[in-house]
């Protein structure tokens, strides 16, 4: 059962907490606000004759602060760490290689990201003209930024005010955004990702899709990205997906493909269904026009079963979903996220010994989402370590008995 089946069993006294004397939460760093492992833990706590309660997770968090939220919330007192090099778990663990796989940008896909680079620093010399950020170095302009500056101008409409700069800062920040995420779409993902995504701001309704397709550059943009998937050319990644695949599969070897976005799982499908001895199928979640919960299932199953041997899936696979030992992992991308990093590998290595490759481009934000989810995952483990040491560190408001 899901926490929020679970959670509505005993709204709905389906469930009585109070037969029960243990309670083991999986993925406890989800336990953080009001998710339903919180609300359950604090029901059981509260009708539990003798309450005893285990959380177990890979990936906790890599701030104090959501450490001490989930101990809080799920009443615990005490921390046992382990890793796969620890003497009583080593014995149990198969050997996972980690290989890092730099990818170059051809001369030609540089050419275009020059180009949409261009537009971005048009839209925030746009930004200036009315009075945004005049006194700011473009350098210094980040999508962070025009993150925060948009959701600025959207309070400042919805409480009344339709200044001419407020309203032009809501349409040039949402251009910017569409243009940075078409920039990294076209430098990490795919540029065939990246035409498909034009082609939905040209058929767009927005105004800040209008202004874009208007432009004349970006009509070049099209043109040239048109005429390059003509030639054959392509980001360098797929060939290398590809090239992994009919080296290190066989029949009796199954692989995960981990990517970001749909379209990616498409476009990575549609170039390894013509492989020989490579079966693969998309799996990605029940959201808009997504997977059923019984076709999730079926997937699965066939999958494990070896119908399919290379499952190509979104961050629905991550965790949550029973997925047996897989022999290879490929991350099409790499992610910030300490968790999603530790997550992905996880599906590695569970019975036999197999290995992970990083696909990552050179130049590119892939690069510094590598960097920070390692730093990350470094801090993490010094974090657990050090909260286990400190008994003072874990508060205990006494609305909670601990399992000790």
């Amino acid at each position: 059962a899901t926490p929020q089946t679970v959670e509505n069993d005993i709204a709905t006294s389906n469930v009585d907490l109070s037969n029960f004397s243990v309670l083991v939460v999986d993925e406890a760093h989800h336990s953080i606000g009001n998710y339903s492992y919180v609300n359950v833990a604090k029901a059981f706590y509260k009708v539990s004759k003798f309450p005893n309660l285990l959380a177990l997770t890979a990936s906790p968090a890599s701030d104090m602060m959501k450490i001490r939220a989930i101990c809080r919330n799920l009443g615990i007192s005490n921390i046992e760490m382990r890793s796969e090099i620890d003497e009583d778990v080593s014995k149990y663990v198969k050997s996972k290689l980690i290989e890092e796989v730099r990818i170059t940008l051809p001369a030609e896909i540089l050419d275009l990201l020059a180009k949409v680079k261009g537009l971005i620093d048009q839209n925030i010399l746009s930004l200036k003209e009315v009075g945004i950020l005049k006194d700011v170095a473009a350098s210094k302009i980040s999508r962070r930024l025009i993150l925060q500056l948009q959701s600025e101008f959207r309070r400042k409409m919805a409480s009344g005010d339709r200044k001419f700069y407020v309203i032009r800062g809501v349409i040039i920040t949402s251009k910017l955004l569409k243009l940075y995420h078409g920039y990294d779409l076209l430098a990490i993902e795919s540029l065939e990702a990246f035409r498909n995504f034009m082609e939905r701001i040209e058929e767009g309704k927005a105004k800040s899709d209008k202004e874009i397709a208007k432009m004349e550059e970006t009509k070049y943009i099209i043109e040239s990205a048109d005429a390059l998937l003509e030639r054959g050319i392509e980001t360098p990644k797929l060939a290398e997906v590809v090239r992994i695949l009919r080296e290190k599969m066989d029949k009796n070897k199954r692989c995960i493909i981990f990517t970001q976005y749909r379209d990616t799982v498409d476009i990575i499908f549609k170039h390894l269904k013509q492989i020989e001895g490579v079966s693969p199928i998309r799996f990605i979640g029940q959201g808009n026009g997504g997977l059923s919960q019984k076709e999730q299932v079926e997937i699965i199953r066939d999958f494990e079963s070896g119908v399919y041997n290379v499952l190509i899936a979104t961050s629905v696979a991550e965790e949550g979903i029973s997925i047996k030992d897989v022999d290879v992992a490929i991350f099409y991308e790499a992610v910030p996220s300490a968790i999603r990093s530790i997550q992905r590998r996880g599906r590695v290595g569970r019975f036999n010994a197999g290995v992970v490759y990083i696909l990552i481009t050179a130049g590119t934000n892939d690069e510094g989402y590598y960097w920070v989810s390692k730093r990350r995952e470094k801090a993490m483990r010094k974090l657990v370590s050090d909260f286990k040491e400190d008994k003072n560190i874990i508060i205990n408001d006494g609305t909670l008995n601990p399992f000790t």
